[in-house]
């Protein structure tokens, strides 16, 4: 058994599995009106993000329940700025001095460009750096 897609809800499946596939580098084999589909590829192993459009997001991107966190390899600025020139946009989720970047993609959906290297430690998960849905009393 092995993962193989990734589904991500869109309000434009186009410009969202636009954006994915070139940033990653992935390869579009599905252009339908509400659906795209970009396959990555490392070595013999593939995976398909899947990107299917659906009436509304809610307006708090903490509530997108899915992230993709991105290496930013050895030059992280560099990352950083052509992620930007390729539409996403600088986001403050209370992240404060951490070793990544958080960015949002065209649908606001946010991700995070790490610095790697020796020093690097796992992300700090505190209530300060909120990725999903607030939880609601009583629940």
């Amino acid at each position: 058994m092995r993962l193989e897609n990734i589904n991500l809800d869109c309000v434009d499946s186009a410009a969202a599995g636009t954006f994915w596939a070139e940033v990653l580098g992935a390869e579009i084999i599905t252009r339908e009106p509400t659906l795209w589909e970009a396959r990555l590829r490392v070595g013999e192993f593939w995976m398909d993000l899947c990107f299917e459009t659906v009436p509304e997001l809610g307006p708090d991107p903490r509530e997108h329940r899915l992230h993709l966190d991105l290496a930013g390899g050895p030059d992280h600025a560099a990352t950083v700025e052509r992620l930007i020139a390729q539409g996403a946009r600088p986001l403050d989720i209370g992240q404060g001095e951490v070793a990544w970047t958080v960015l949002a993609d065209p649908e606001g959906r946010p991700s995070a460009c790490w610095r790697t290297g020796p020093s690097i430690r796992a992300p700090d998960r505190s209530p300060r750096c909120r990725w999903t849905v607030p939880s609601r009393p009583g629940t």
